[in-house]
This record gives structure tokens, C-alpha cells and sequence, in this order.
């Protein structure tokens, strides 16, 4: 190869040398931006998130309702035989199923009970709420209920959110002749 041709090369590739570490490094700074809000998260939701639901976990319970505290850590997803996903990413969270009485009994595939939950949502580095009402023996909502930044949460915007769903549940709870 010409002397030409071998300096054109080089100058080919010390660009693109410096463009995949460009992208390599703002790929580490993102991940590391996300671990750290995860990692914020986790912290906001062991010392607010979940001792505010645990007092209303509390404060329901004489009325004849449970709600049941159910916590998630940030886990990647796992491919197994041939690269298929056996375990997808589940996200940081906390949330609780309600049901009334002590028991929860086991209501088959795809049928779940009334839940509220707050999950970290990593990439846009908020938080965001989920919420159903459906249960056993009536009809409801499910889907996402809003976003927020993690300065929001205080034990009071957490229960404020949960007495909102609760409302919403009491309603769709019901016995269908008194609706």
C-alpha cells in the first residue's frame, strides 16, 4: 500500500477510535448516573416509601382490610439456552396488594389483587406509579398512575397517593347491587 493511502487509513481509524470511546464513555457515565439513582431510590423507598405504606398497611387493618407489603430489587435480565430471556429486568420498587380479611388465597394465572406500587424507572431517572384495582369478584382499573422525582416523596405524598387508589378500590370493591 501506498504511503497515501496507509496515511488516509490511519486517519480512517483513529476516528473511529475515538468515536467508539466517545460512545463507550458516555454509555459508563449514563450507567453510572442510573446505578446512582437506583441506588438513591433504594435509599428514599427502605426509609420512606415503605415505613409510610407499612402505617397504612396499619391504619386499614381494624376496618377489615390487609395490605400486603411486596418489595422489588433492581435486577438485570437473564438469557438463558440459546440467548432467550428466561428472567426479564425487574426495577427497583415497593408496593402493596390489598384484599380484605387476613387470607389472600391463590386466585390462578393472569388474576391478581388490588395493588398499588412505586417502581425507580432508571433511564428517565423518575419514579412511577402503578396502580389496580381489580380483584376477585368485581371489575377496576389497572395502568400507570403519574410519575415523580424522588425530592417529591415524604411519608405524606405517599400515603396521599395510596388514599387516592384506595378510593378508587373502595369504589370498584363493592358488591355489584350496591354499585
Amino acid at each position: 500500500m501506498d504511503e497515501e493511502a496507509k496515511k488516509a487509513m490511519d486517519a480512517l481509524f483513529a476516528e473511529d477510535k475515538q468515536r467508539v470511546e466517545k460512545v463507550e464513555k458516555a454509555r459508563d457515565l449514563e450507567a453510572e448516573a442510573q446505578a446512582k439513582f437506583v441506588s438513591d431510590f433504594v435509599e428514599v423507598r427502605d426509609s420512606v416509601i415503605i415505613p409510610a405504606m407499612k402505617e397504612f398497611a396499619d391504619y386499614i387493618k381494624p376496618h377489615g382490610w390487609t395490605g400486603e407489603l411486596e418489595v422489588a430489587e433492581d435486577t438485570p435480565e437473564h438469557r438463558g439456552y440459546q440467548g432467550k430471556v428466561d428472567r426479564p429486568a425487574t426495577a427497583a420498587a415497593a408496593g402493596m396488594v390489598f384484599y380484605r380479611g387476613d387470607t389472600r388465597t391463590s386466585l390462578g394465572a393472569g388474576r391478581t389483587y388490588p395493588h398499588f406500587r412505586i417502581a425507580a424507572v432508571k433511564r428517565a431517572k423518575n419514579v412511577w406509579f402503578h396502580e389496580s384495582t381489580m380483584g376477585p369478584n368485581h371489575g377496576g382499573s389497572a395502568g400507570g398512575a403519574g410519575t415523580a422525582t424522588l425530592d417529591q416523596f415524604n411519608a405524606s405524598f405517599v400515603q396521599d397517593r395510596m388514599v387516592k387508589h384506595f378510593k378508587k378500590l373502595m369504589e370498584n370493591a363493592k358488591p355489584y347491587d350496591q354499585r
